[in-house]
């Protein structure tokens, strides 16, 4: 099991979360050179930074907080916020109500498809 940071999450107990890893893939083992039409490089974020920026791109945030240390995307529909820690360079968490379900499960989506895995 790896290492993974615990600590209490200050939100009121009517909020969901859900808890990932980033970890992208080494990219010399994401394309082979001897084969190309056979695989596709793949793109994956270089850091959390980028994960996050192309995060920015991808939904419309109501509030954008960033600094050296964390980036928290705010949707008012999501009732919550997306948490980029960067100091740690690989937590991601999703905070939400959960009649946000829905919007949970495509940001969920979109974030394992960029190499996060959810830490039970």
């Amino acid at each position: 099991m790896e290492p993974f940071p615990r600590y209490f999450e200050p939100v009121s107990p009517d909020k969901a979360s859900t808890f990932l890893l980033f970890n992208p893939p080494d990219t010399t083992e994401a394309y082979n050179p001897a084969h190309p039409n056979e695989q596709a490089l793949d793109f994956a974020p270089a850091s959390i930074q980028a994960l996050a920026q192309r995060f920015k791109q991808h939904f419309a945030s109501n509030l954008w907080i960033e600094n050296e240390h964390i980036c928290m995307a705010f949707l008012q529909t999501l009732g919550g916020y997306v948490r980029f820690n960067y100091a740690y360079g690989r937590e991601v968490a999703i905070i939400y109500e959960p009649k946000a379900i829905a919007l949970r499960d495509e940001i969920l989506a979109f974030l394992q498809k960029e190499h996060c895995r959810v830490v039970e």
